[in-house]
């Protein structure tokens, strides 16, 4: 199967393709309208223009959940440590980043994560079927 792999990309280049993935407000005339992101973050604009320049790869955590609210993804998408679906080919990309984890563990590791998944779906199907507290 040929699967294309995940890499790892820059805090400035994630935002930059969550900005143009996002679209208007947040990217304009093909770059980021940094006053906007920085609004909807509740961050400074001085902290976006730093992390696009690649002047801070790091800044305080509460930026990089700010941003993470804006695009509805986790801290570690924004800081480009795992794949966002769509930037990254949609459900399919992260099925299959599960997948290569998947067969990275044990064989041991894989039974118990079957059964783990087999458990959640059981707890998910078995809330489904449970009438609302109160009713």
């Amino acid at each position: 199967m040929n699967r294309k792999a995940f890499i790892k990309r820059s805090l400035a280049e994630t935002l930059t393709l969550l900005c143009e993935s996002a679209g208007l407000p947040y990217y304009k005339n093909n770059k980021v309208n940094q006053s906007q992101l920085a609004k909807a973050a509740g961050v400074t604009q001085g902290a976006i223009s730093k992390i696009l320049s690649g002047y801070t790869t790091s800044p305080e955590h509460y930026v990089i959940e700010g941003l993470a609210n804006v695009f509805d993804v986790t801290t570690a998408q924004v800081r480009g440590e795992n794949p966002i679906s769509s930037i990254d080919g949609g459900l399919e990309a992260v099925k299959e980043e599960m997948l290569r984890d998947f067969e990275m563990v044990s064989p041991e590791a894989q039974k118990e994560i079957l059964q783990f998944i087999k458990w959640k779906a059981e707890q998910a199907n078995k809330n489904q079927d449970d009438p609302p507290a109160g009713a």
